[in-house]
């Protein structure tokens, strides 16, 4: 069993996230970005409601890969959601 089917298994939402997270990165170092935006956007959904530190990370691997991709507007999207993400957590 997998940390995360472990995570999942008795509803450990911190450690999904982080297990999510760590996914993602491992699909990017492979280079499968595909699944590891598939990854990162599912920290975004778990991670949102209980206010995840793992957001932080995410937003800046998402900004990056759409200014990677020229995708100007979705990586600047990104990045103001970090932003306002990390002013959140200095309150």
């Amino acid at each position: 069993m997998s940390a995360l089917e472990r995570s999942k298994a008795i509803s450990n939402k911190p450690m999904i996230v982080k297990s999510l997270f760590n996914i993602g990165c491992c699909y990017k170092g492979l280079g499968d970005f595909n699944r590891a935006l598939a990854y990162f956007n599912q920290v975004i959904l778990e991670g949102e409601p209980i206010h995840a530190t793992e957001l932080l990370l995410v937003y800046y691997e998402l900004s990056l890969f759409h200014l990677s991709q020229k995708e100007f507007i979705e990586g600047e999207r990104f990045f103001k959601r970090g932003l306002e993400e990390a002013k959140n957590r200095k309150k």
